[in-house]
């Protein structure tokens, strides 16, 4: 393989692919990343066995076809420090010769031939939604999902497609967020036929795929799920296991409403939990007919409360919760306004946010 390609170009595909190659394996293999061409095509490769990656790159001139395997960390050194428009890549035997304006590096192959190119039987293309919308959801739910494993499969994002509604729902136990997206369901689509558990680290690449304007197609291939945008495709093995029915626990009866500022009620949770500790971690929120205030206590670092105005009417309430929990449901809302849904003190809250944004959370007793 003889190439000349653009640098930043180059820089950048060997991020995103180079995120999914593990830095310790007891394959040394798995840590390269594969360089191809494909026509007047640079492509890169990469994977864990569990997730991988492939993207191609149009800025590049192609002198000779081929392949080279090259050790992950090593390729992205040299790209990212080097100062040159382009880089020159000469493979030849083991070898591969990269060259800039003012450098020169021969860098030893890994076995080609050794190594696992993970190819799903079919590309995507059942379900296809806005990227737009999938980074955003996306962002709203991978928060909330469990990391270590447990009996049910919480460690994972839920993806169930109802019509042409997509949701994806997250939770650890101890709070749920749901969102969903609007869709273009092809015939056929595997997505359509039953609810799957995808990895939360592959969702993290689709916050890193492409512009907004582009659309996203995702489908089942056996046991994985592939997701194309553009000229990058992912494919992940699904998460094993049974997700909890969470739609059991969502209540519907709460009479306490009250439409708050998004901005205003993060500040005062923030304010509420200055003098939280770690003995003491939890904030109070008080309810009465025209106010809400919140407030902690640590014997050891003091008093602190905040009041927030609301709409009259509200009967009256004392809950607690964790006040990091709330704040990272509050991060991810781009509304400017939210829903807040109280039961009582045992019951869990609800946040509701535009567009179709739930985010569950339990309460906790302070004592």
């Amino acid at each position: 393989m003889k190439i000349r390609v653009n640098r930043l170009a180059l820089s950048e595909t060997l991020s995103l692919v180079g995120s999914v190659v593990p830095s310790r394996t007891p394959k040394p293999v798995l840590r390269g990343v594969l360089m191809y061409t494909q026509g007047d095509t640079l492509r890169l490769y990469g994977t864990d066995l569990e997730l991988s990656i492939d993207a191609g790159l149009s800025q590049v001139e192609i002198e000779r076809q081929g392949r080279v395997l090259l050790d992950a960390d090593r390729l992205v050194g040299i790209v990212r420090e080097g100062g040159d428009e382009v880089l020159d890549f000469d493979v030849a035997g083991d070898a591969c010769t990269i060259v800039g304006s003012d450098s020169r590096y021969k860098v030893y192959t890994l076995d080609i031939e050794q190594y696992p190119i993970v190819v799903p039987a079919s590309k995507a293309g059942g379900l296809s939604v806005s990227l737009k919308d999938m980074r955003e959801a996306a962002r709203q739910v991978v928060f909330a999902a469990a990391k270590e494993s447990s009996r049910y499969a919480i460690n994972g994002v839920l993806f169930e497609l109802k019509g042409k509604r997509l949701g994806l729902v997250a939770t650890d136990g101890r709070r749920l967020a749901r969102r969903r997206v609007n869709g273009t369901v092809s015939e056929g689509c595997q997505l359509a036929a039953q609810r799957v558990i995808v990895p939360t680290k592959a969702l993290a690449l689709v916050e890193r795929l492409g512009e907004d304007g582009e659309e996203l197609s995702m489908d089942l291939s056996g046991n994985q799920i592939v997701i194309s945008c553009g000229d990058v495709a992912i494919c992940s093995n699904l998460v094993e296991g049974t997700f909890p029915k969470y739609e059991d626990i969502i209540p519907s009866d709460y009479q306490r409403r009250l439409e708050l500022d998004t901005l205003a009620f993060s500040s005062a949770i923030k304010r509420a939990a200055l003098l939280t500790t770690d003995q003491a971690k939890g904030i109070k929120i008080s309810i009465t007919s025209d106010k809400m205030v919140l407030s902690s206590r640590a014997p050891e670092a003091g008093d602190a409360e905040v009041t927030m105005p609301i709409s009259a009417g509200c009967q009256p309430l004392d809950i607690g919760f964790n006040p990091q929990y709330l704040l990272e449901a509050l991060r991810v809302v781009q509304a400017p306004r939210i829903q807040l849904e109280l039961g009582e003190a045992d019951r869990p809250a609800i946040i509701k946010a535009e567009p179709d944004f739930l985010y569950l959370v339990m309460p906790i007793n302070l004592g």
